[in-house]
């Protein structure tokens, strides 16, 4: 029953997510690739042992290879250098660096396997969304903006199932709940609480990003707007039920740089924003005081320094410090070559893509992380002359690996944020899809010809 219960959420989930994409003018295949993240309960186990789950999405890996290798002929320039500038950092490069610095470690070798076909998935994604051809229906950011709502329904469905997990009306609790039994105790509440394959980090970052959403959309209909209200409303319920601190810091972020943001999002965005903030205002009250205290607490802490937040940033500060004395106790690290003991087991222990990486790739890897960061926030800024509802959530999508990456695997999908890196790397593909300059430009040519043939019949009159 439990795995039933997953994936009953995870179907809702993935139909939701394919309505939105089919209604924003992409075709049924894309549509269903791009949907493929958001189905996030593992499907079975091929081994044994938590590490061995199976999502859909690796499923969906070989059938994305083949069409982004179709599609690769059509990205452009800056689409291919960013394409291989990740997958070398997150997939390639990690990878040749566990070979060569720990053969015999083979559960090491088999988890960084599963990151890097994970990686190259998410990647093939990332070119799709470059190169898709939307089918356009009004305007083509109306086309983007409904693109976006898949991130608003799966946060809305993911904080019912949590709510619900909470209340103990249902058990969706298969990662926790498949190897430690019950749940419910107030040591493991927020453990309790991840919900269809999906972690605490996993539900911070959807969280944060459905709150994105709102901010980013335009020419929608009432209904959709709704949609996005509603998304933002649940980003910030799932941000305070999983307690997820690092999420909540970004959500405050994102609302504190919109405010100077007013005019350009426009009266009717504007007008949604305060009617979510309104409802927020009053609903707010009443969902803390209906969501495990404990959870609550160790979210609001953060910014107050209590214990709370104090036992998490210790647990990781421990494995922040453990890499820094591998570097004293073995520079050649630096370089890549890292052999780990075998109680290491993935290149996700740190709890930090920025060490995670600089451990199994050495500075290079470091570099190139750096590298994708600028050249993603660089891109976004040539831009910033033609305003596109991909490009302002892809602003979001950069600052939230960055951030995130701090504490969870942001980029580094690894064996347990399969779904949240997938949707990630998509949407950051988006933000380099052409096809809004290229009806700008032909827009341009088409007024270049109307002023030119108004110039040559008006030399034609003058003469007579």
């Amino acid at each position: 029953m439990l795995w039933i219960t997953c994936w009953f959420i995870s179907i809702v989930c993935l139909a939701g997510s394919f309505v939105f994409f089919k209604r924003s003018g992409l075709s049924m295949k894309e549509s269903l690739f791009f949907s493929a993240p958001f189905f996030s309960s593992p499907l079975f186990v091929a081994i044994g042992g938590p590490n061995s789950f199976v999502y859909l999405f690796d499923l969906f890996v070989p059938f994305l290879i083949v069409s982004a290798v179709k599609q690769y002929r059509n990205a452009t320039v800056d689409t291919k250098r960013m394409f291989w500038v990740i997958m070398l950092l997150a997939g390639l490069i990690p990878l040749l660096s566990v070979f060569v610095s720990n053969p015999t470690h083979s559960r090491f070798i088999r988890n960084t396997l599963i990151n890097t076909w994970r990686v190259g998935g998410g990647m093939c994604l990332f070119l799709l969304a470059a190169t898709c051809r939307f089918k356009v229906k009004g305007t083509l950011q109306r086309s983007f903006s409904v693109a976006l709502l898949p991130m608003a329904v799966f946060t809305i469905f993911i904080f019912i199932a949590a709510f619900l997990q909470y209340k103990r009306y249902i058990n969706a609790n298969l990662l926790y709940g498949l190897f430690a039994g019950t749940f419910g105790s107030n040591e493991e509440t927020t453990h309790a609480l991840s919900v269809a394959g999906l972690f605490r980090g996993s539900m911070g970052i959807m969280g944060a990003l459905a709150i994105c959403t709102i901010f980013c959309i335009k020419d929608a209909k009432p209904f959709e707007n709704a949609i996005a209200v509603a998304g933002a409303l649940a980003g910030i319920g799932l941000i305070l039920l999983s307690g997820s601190k690092t999420s909540l810091v970004i959500a405050v972020g994102i609302a504190g740089l919109n405010i100077f943001r007013l005019k350009s999002i426009g009266i009717k965005q504007t007008f949604y924003l305060g009617v979510a903030g309104f409802i927020g205002f009053f609903s707010l009250p009443m969902l803390l005081v209906m969501l495990p205290q404990k959870a609550v607490e160790r979210t609001l802490a953060v910014f107050s320094g209590e214990t709370f937040s104090a036992e998490t940033f210790l647990t990781r500060m421990h494995r922040w410090t453990a890499a820094f004395e591998r570097f004293q106790e073995f520079p050649a690290v630096f370089m890549g070559i890292n052999p780990v003991s075998p109680d290491i087991e993935t290149i996700g222990f740190y709890h930090n893509d920025w060490i995670g990486l600089l451990m199994h790739g050495g500075v290079f890897n470091l570099v190139l992380y750096i590298v994708m960061i600028w050249m993603g926030l660089f891109y976004i800024w040539r831009w910033r002359g033609r305003p596109n509802v991909m490009r302002s959530f892809g602003f979001f999508v950069i600052a939230n690996l960055f951030v995130q990456g701090f504490s969870v695997s942001g980029l580094l999908p690894g064996y347990l944020f399969v779904s949240t890196v997938a949707f990630q790397l998509m949407y950051f593909g988006f933000v380099f899809n052409m096809q809004s300059e290229e009806s700008l430009i032909a827009e341009d040519a088409s007024v270049s010809v109307d002023e030119k043939e108004t110039e040559r019949l008006r030399t034609i009159g003058a003469a007579y």
